[in-house]
């Protein structure tokens, strides 16, 4: 995304370009006129161009965006020149993950793409008004007027996410896809947009997966077309599949990569790698693996990495390895294959026998159930926070608390992709192009079908075999199983079968196999670690910070919950309070 920053004042506009000034990002644009101030800067690790100033106006870009299938400087003039105050019609003409900041006849307008994959946040108080694509980068200037929102740093670490438009901060809050920012006469606002998505009736069913294997072939074209063949992060599940088959289908021919090593704060396993080289040799694909090893200690590269790329830390709490795999220059355009989820059911759908839920029964069969429930079950005033942004979801999309169809649970898992699993995409944009294309809006609207035509990942598995065929005949490596595709039962089934005498036969191979690697000294287990996660947080400095943040009782829960055992919530704990206090921020209960 490299960086974008929008203000009226004065004093913010000089203090972000002099923070730039001292940073690896190389301004690109500048604009200080009536009252109006922007900036951007290019990516680092590849040249682009994304601002252009004309007589009028301007229009400025951050992320990855192709209009009307062109990707060059030219699309922002078209953007210009076609924008008449009708964003939906910009955005039907628009693909990737993005902001667009359009000033044009004395109105700034500021949006992003609809399914709100990219980070945009803001501050209004009193006359002064500030959007940044970096919430950090908002958080330097502004820190003697901000404070910290106790109940969303909980929930951010207990669910890996903040649902709404709020963040950490009471202050700052983030953009979503049914609003865009107006500013007119230096009066800020937020106006809505509505809510295009519309419920899927079973007759659309068979029709949706076409559409869906034909728009995902036919984006993927564009992009190659417009960007080069992309670097996939590939594992052998069926997210990252469903890309690979996309740009296959479209002539592409993707490089896969994987990083493998012993990080507990960027977990991988060799089984995705073998799944990797299959693809490879079938497909006639570059693969490169990554060493992917733990930074010891944990905390060495922290305020190297923060003071690059702010809250991007919080992907893999930065591990060095990862960072470098992702900083790689050769590779300036990849792709992930994040929002998959939404196209197939989660377990606890398939326990659920009801037909018919309420908030509280979805709250207790899924949302609270994370690694951290102790922390959920400890805190019941998180408990009720999380609760009424719920039922808030719930009274945005017409949905009844009381009486929720299981379909509509597709609506929470929406809102809850639309926090968790952004991370990455907005870190990899301060660096090279990046976007998933899973999250395009047209697929994403059409992948609302009956929750039943989702079980077992039939749905997936009937868009795979129309969008590219092939790409089944490769095994599964998912939660943990290698898993290989039936095509006359139209679903996944374990590699192995589980009979008592072959799961005996198994566990007795398995355990032969531990036993040997402890005698000839190659075992590689992540044993070692939990005494490095223990030394962060029981080191006084740190855990008198987080004591200073945070009640004691959640610690404690959190130990309780992972016993310093490869919990990356604890790191991640430790890292936000560290800097927090770099700021010197403040908490509030509001």
């Amino acid at each position: 995304m490299s960086k974008m920053f929008l203000t009226n004042s004065e004093y913010l506009y000089s203090s972000f370009k002099r923070d730039i000034s001292k940073s690896p990002y190389k301004l690109l644009f500048e604009y200080a006129h009536n009252n109006i101030y922007a900036l951007t800067t290019q990516k680092i690790s590849v040249e682009n161009q994304n601002a252009l100033l004309l007589h009028d106006g301007f229009v400025i870009e951050n992320g990855t965006i192709v209009y009307n299938k062109k990707n060059d400087i030219t699309i922002l003039e078209d953007i210009f020149q076609a924008y008449n105050a009708n964003i939906n019609a910009i955005r039907n003409d628009t693909l990737g993950n993005y902001v667009l900041g359009i000033f044009k006849e004395d109105v700034l307008t500021v949006f992003t793409e609809q399914s709100n994959c990219y980070d945009v946040f803001y501050y209004v108080d009193n006359d002064i008004w500030a959007i940044s694509s970096s919430l950090y980068d908002l958080v330097e200037p502004l820190k003697e007027k901000l404070s910290i929102n106790k109940l969303n740093v909980l929930e951010w670490f207990s669910r890996h996410a903040i649902l709404n438009d709020e963040t950490v901060f009471n202050e700052i809050k983030r953009l979503s896809g049914e609003q865009c920012i107006q500013i007119i006469n230096d009066q800020f606002s937020i106006k809505e947009l509505g809510l295009p998505i519309k419920k899927i009736t079973s007759e659309n069913y068979a029709n949706n997966i076409l559409e869906i294997a034909s728009i995902m072939k036919s984006d993927a074209e564009i992009f190659s077309n417009c960007l080069g063949d992309p670097t996939l992060g590939a594992t052998g599940g069926l997210d990252s599949r469903m890309c690979l088959a996309a740009f296959l289908a479209a002539g592409s021919k993707p490089k896969l990569t994987y990083g493998l090593g012993n990080s507990i704060l960027a977990i991988s396993k060799k089984e995705d790698k073998e799944i990797d080289k299959l693809f490879s040799d079938k497909f006639h694909l570059t693969f490169e693996e990554y060493p992917w090893n733990e930074t010891l200690p944990l905390d060495k590269y922290w305020d190297y990495y923060t003071s690059l790329y702010g809250d991007g830390i919080f992907v893999y709490q930065g591990c060095d390895d990862a960072m470098k795999y992702f900083e790689n220059p050769c590779e300036p355009y990849v792709i992930y294959g994040y929002w998959g989820e939404l196209y197939r059911e989660t377990d606890w759908i398939t326990k659920c026998k009801k037909d018919v839920i309420t908030v509280e029964e979805f709250l207790d069969g899924w949302y609270y159930e994370s690694q951290n429930r102790n922390i959920i079950d400890s805190y019941p005033d998180l408990k009720l926070h999380i609760k009424n942004k719920i039922i808030n979801i719930c009274s945005k999309y017409g949905l009844n608390p009381k009486a929720i169809n299981k379909d509509d649970i597709f609506y929470f898992y929406m809102e809850y992709r639309r926090r968790a699993d952004v991370h990455t995409v907005n870190l990899l944009n301060r660096m090279k192009y990046c976007h998933y294309l899973m999250s395009e809006f047209e697929i994403v609207r059409r992948a609302y079908v009956p929750i039943n035509k989702k079980l077992s990942a039939k749905f997936m598995l009937e868009i795979l075999s129309e969008l590219y065929s092939e790409s089944l005949e490769i095994p599964f490596f998912s939660h943990c199983k290698k898993q290989k595709y039936v095509k006359s039962q139209m679903k996944i089934v374990d590699y192995y079968s589980w009979t008592l005498k072959n799961r005996i036969s198994r566990t007795l191979s398995y355990q032969f196999k531990e036993r040997l690697k402890k005698i000839v000294g190659i075992e590689k287990t992540f044993t070692i670690y939990p005494s490095y996660v223990a030394d962060l947080v029981e080191n006084p400095q740190n855990k008198n910070l987080i004591y200073s943040y945070l009640p004691e009782d959640i610690l404690l829960s959190a130990i309780k919950d992972s016993n310093y055992n490869n919990d990356i919530f604890l790191v991640k704990l430790v890292l936000q309070v560290k800097i927090f206090d770099k700021f010197n921020l403040r908490i509030s209960d509001k």
